[in-house]
């Protein structure tokens, strides 16, 4: 039997009568209490009326046995009168005990008990005296019972009542008092309606009480019921009492109040309404499988399509059937780890009806289901991820072996002046020499010198306060000294909160770059110095296009300083100028020739006979001519 707790509070006297009760019986008080409740409210457990009224007779012929034993012990020897209270006092105690098992309703309807006098018992003479003394006796014990009832059914926290067959009430307790805002005497012997009673509370109640008039069966109905303490609602049960005909005498009326109850259920319907709702519409495959048996208990909708079962078909396979060969192996172990933890997060592949096999993650937790342990299980393909994964790999590989030094530095406060190295490929320790655990936690810094120059380092340290990406060469040292010329790149990363929290640089040596550059510029320089002190003259021109790209000038880009004595004019005044302001019109075909098939022109005359002569040039002078880019460079004496 399920017990749970209630509190009430009693009156001192009545306290006083349960605990002398418990003594007299030998019981604790939880269990005087339960009794007295039991007979008040009729339980399964209590007598029938009718077998309450024949142990009533039954007690009743006990005590005027035991009163005819006193009357002959009194006639014997009145001096014997001392044992003889003592008798009565006893056989009081043993009857009340007996009592005890009698119905709430037949307490209720005895009249007050009548007060016995302790000296009394000593004027009995006739037996008229001693049938008066019994029956005052027994009106003594159960009228204190009738209290003792009336007293623990006031103290009860749901309302109840008894009507007669007319509807009148004959007994109310506290509660039901409380209810309605009454006195419990006022309302004994009147109906609802000359109480003014709530109809949409009493119509249905008066309806129940008609029926088990008729049907002599108990009846339960719900009732919902605002008063001036807020909104009930109540359960009631209509149960009949029978009299000696065992016809219908009168209906005792219990109210349970199920506000709380109904509130619990209505919330519990709720979340299971919410949970349906989030397994069929959980975007992720859910899976309820048998603990010991893996058969598939439920699964929702989503995890049915996307392995292209039906719901019916998915709910008579079991769990191995889903899983590819693979995966099974691994069930075991995964079980195992599920009996000790709870829960397990791991990775799997399940199998598509038509073969395909799927890379899944898998959250999986032990949960009860329908009275049985189960594994509920949340499954979410991965394949898109296997694929990032995949590509993140193959790209850390790149990163990892790129013969550039990739350097990646993060950024903890807002001025990324000092970055810590967080990561460094294999590319930085073949041009460095330090290895990423002598590296990493340190500054960038660290492979600076003497002869970094410090204007680059200026702009980057401008260029990262501002968050923006830079570019720049500088001297670099490595781990044992020696210096190098490199490349930098260097770009800033952001989160997702678009806080820049990292830089990315990708470092180039150009060391031997740099050495052919010093190369070139001396080249340059040798073959500038021998170009201006040439005695012929020189001259590099550029092609103009039009729209058609056809060559229809030429400009001059350089010349040297024999031409510009030649010419006498400077460089300014003769650099841009048009073709023909140098050179006979005549040439112009060959020179558009030189530049667009790439061949060579060698004149010994640069005049022709039909050509005009130029003053700036002599008829004899010998011309040299070769495509340089979109143009050409060419050679000639100039005039004596």
């Amino acid at each position: 039997m399920k017990r749970k707790k209630l509190t009430f509070r009693l009156p001192e006297d009545l306290i006083e009568q349960i605990e002398s009760r418990a003594l007299a019986t030998d019981r604790d008080r939880t269990a005087v209490v339960i009794e007295l409740l039991r007979l008040g409210l009729e339980t399964e457990e209590e007598e029938s009326p009718q077998e309450g009224f024949k142990n009533l007779s039954q007690q009743i012929k006990a005590v005027d046995h035991k009163l005819a034993q006193l009357t002959q012990a009194v006639q014997l020897n009145s001096g014997e009168l001392v044992s003889s209270q003592a008798l009565i006092s006893k056989d009081f105690c043993r009857s009340e005990k007996t009592i005890d098992h009698q119905t709430s309703y037949v307490a209720s309807r005895l009249q007050s008990p009548t007060v016995i006098e302790s000296d009394s018992i000593n004027n009995y003479n006739t037996g008229d005296e001693f049938e008066q003394r019994r029956q005052s006796v027994l009106a003594a014990m159960i009228g204190q019972q009738a209290r003792v009832f009336d007293q623990v059914l006031s103290a009860y926290p749901d309302p109840i009542c008894v009507l007669d067959r007319l509807g009148r009430f004959t007994y109310v307790n506290y509660a039901i008092a409380l209810l309605f805002q009454s006195e419990q005497n006022p309302m004994l012997g009147k109906n609802w309606q000359e109480l003014d009673l709530p109809p949409e509370l009493m119509k249905p109640l008066d309806t129940q009480r008609k029926r088990v008039l008729m049907s002599r069966r108990n009846a339960t109905l719900e009732v919902e019921y605002t008063s001036y303490q807020g909104s009930y609602q109540y359960e009631y049960t209509l149960s009949p009492i029978l009299d000696a005909n065992n016809s219908v005498e009168a209906i005792i009326c219990i109210a349970r109040d199920i506000t709380e109850r109904n509130q619990v259920q209505t919330a519990l319907r709720e979340s299971e309404a919410k949970y349906r709702n989030l397994f069929e519409s959980a975007h992720d495959s859910v899976f309820i499988i048998d603990a010991e048996t893996q058969r598939v208990l439920n699964a929702n909708w989503n995890a049915a399509r996307r392995l292209g079962y039906t719901h019916a078909e998915l709910l008579s396979l079991s769990a191995r059937d889903i899983e590819t060969p693979a995966a099974a192996e691994s069930n075991c172990e995964i079980i195992t780890q599920l009996q000790t933890k709870g829960s397990i997060v791991y990775e799997s592949s399940y199998q598509h009806k038509n073969g395909t096999a799927t890379p899944v993650e898998i959250s999986s937790g032990v949960i009860e289901y329908e009275g049985r342990l189960a594994i509920q299980s949340f499954v979410r393909e991965i394949s898109k991820r296997k694929q990032a994964e995949e590509k993140l790999r193959l790209l850390e590989l790149a990163v990892f072996h790129a013969n550039d030094a990739i350097v990646i530095t993060k950024v903890d406060s807002p001025e990324p002046l000092d970055p810590q190295i967080v990561y460094v490929n294999s590319g930085f320790t073949k041009m460095t020499g330090y290895q990423p655990e002598e590296i990493i936690g340190k500054t960038p810094r660290i492979l600076q010198g003497e002869k970094t120059n410090s204007t680059q380092k200026f702009k980057i340290k401008q260029a990262l306060s501002k968050r923006q990406p830079v570019k720049a060469e500088l001297i670099n040292y490595r781990q044992d000294g020696s210096e190098f010329w490199v490349s930098l790149d260097i770009v800033p990363f952001a989160n997702q909160e678009g806080h820049y929290t990292h830089f990315v640089a990708v470092q180039r040596e150009i060391t031997e770059q740099k050495q052919w550059e010093l190369e070139l510029q001396y080249s340059e320089k040798m073959f500038r110095t021998a170009v201006e002190n040439m005695l012929n003259c020189l001259g590099i021109y550029s092609a103009v296009r039009d729209e058609s790209n056809q060559i229809v000038d030429f400009k001059v880009k350089h010349l040297n300083l024999a031409t510009c004595v030649c010419n006498n004019l400077t460089q300014e005044e003769q650099i841009g100028c048009s073709f023909g302001q140098l050179f006979p019109t005549e040439l112009f075909e060959q020179f558009c020739l030189v530049v667009e098939t790439g061949r060579p022109l060698m004149r010994e005359s640069l005049i022709g006979d039909h050509t005009h002569s130029n003053k700036f040039m002599s008829p004899n002078s010998e011309l040299r001519a070769a495509k340089l880019g979109d143009g050409f460079v060419a050679t000639w004496r100039c005039c004596d």
